[in-house]
């Protein structure tokens, strides 16, 4: 019987996914009563959201959940392209951090437009705007999973230590600074004379 790669690669990440189990029940209970229409998990560069996205995505379709998952990476951010995916079950958005000029859109107008059957799940880098979480009608509707601390969910080896610091240092605010990161990182202790000051 053949099956789609998709599927493969599915069981492959959930094979290194680990130390995540409450997030993931969490996020398998957004369709239980009760359950928050608008999940939010936030985090660090290499914590594991997008990991935690696709192992809840491989549970979910395991359940006959529609799932749709978009890398904000990766598509224009428009209104009508968001609008195309309303009518599904559950919707996840991975790196919201590239749709935060729409955040406000996204919150006033797409999520209330979709129909109560539809849930939708966001990562990003960054926490939430303040509207999601002070504004009455979101009280009870809306979730925070926030895992800040850098442990990867990848442990497959250690070739995850080396991505992991590429992607603290394209973080780095400036090339003086990312340099200083890469500097320090190879000594054993820095002192003034590093630094050529007295």
């Amino acid at each position: 019987m053949t099956r789609p790669i998709r599927d493969i690669l599915a069981e492959r990440a959930l094979t290194h996914f680990v130390d995540r189990a409450p997030e993931l029940s969490r996020l398998l209970g957004i369709f239980d009563h009760g359950g928050s229409l608008v999940t939010y998990i936030h985090g660090l560069a290499g914590v594991g959201k997008s990991t935690l996205l696709q192992a809840y995505a491989a549970q979910a379709t395991a359940r006959s959940i529609t799932v749709i998952r978009l890398d904000a990476r990766l598509f224009e951010p428009t209104a009508d392209k968001l609008h195309e995916l309303a009518p599904r079950a559950v919707l996840l958005i991975d790196s919201y951090e590239h749709l935060r000029l729409l955040d406000s859109w996204i919150g006033q107008n797409f999520v209330p437009s979709l129909h109560d059957s539809v849930r939708v799940v966001i990562a990003s880098r960054y926490p939430p705007h303040a509207p999601w979480l002070i504004e009455p009608e979101w009280q009870g509707h809306f979730a925070r999973i926030a895992k800040g601390h850098p442990l990867p969910l990848s442990l497959g080896s250690m070739q995850t230590l080396p991505r992991l610091a590429q992607l603290y240092l394209a973080d780095a605010v400036s090339d003086d600074v990312r340099r200083a990161i890469e500097a320090s990182s190879v000594l054993q202790r820095i002192t003034q004379p590093l630094f050529g000051t007295s």
